[in-house]
């Protein structure tokens, strides 16, 4: 049996922390880490539609409405695309809203 990796492209506000979840997914031999790019619009359809990625993960210092916005796009753009949201503590209303365009979210605090 022929498995393919799983292809990720991970869309960042805050490279740092981009740069660390990249570091943790590229040891796992099974995940591709094809690209790493800004929370950019056009930026984020021009790198989908050349590398394809099966997840896109999306790393947000804050959800609000604009953010919203490009999931939404993206969604109806890409729509068998996993989104999975990295971020800080967001409101319920602002996480229901979140969870009915994307597969995930984590939340990116944790206390020592």
């Amino acid at each position: 049996m022929n498995q393919t990796n799983i292809k990720i492209c991970i869309s960042y506000h805050q490279k740092l922390i981009a740069d660390g979840i990249c570091c943790i997914l590229s040891q796992d031999k099974k995940m591709d880490v094809c690209k790493l790019c800004l929370n950019n619009p056009v930026l984020l359809e021009r790198e989908i539609n050349i590398h394809k990625p099966d997840i896109l993960l999306l790393e947000a210092e804050y959800i609000g409405p604009h953010f919203i916005e490009l999931l939404k796009i993206l969604r109806q753009k890409f729509p068998v695309i996993k989104m999975l949201v990295v971020s800080g503590s967001v409101s319920h209303q602002v996480l229901n809203e979140l969870l009915l365009i994307v597969e995930g979210y984590l939340l990116r605090t944790c206390e020592a």
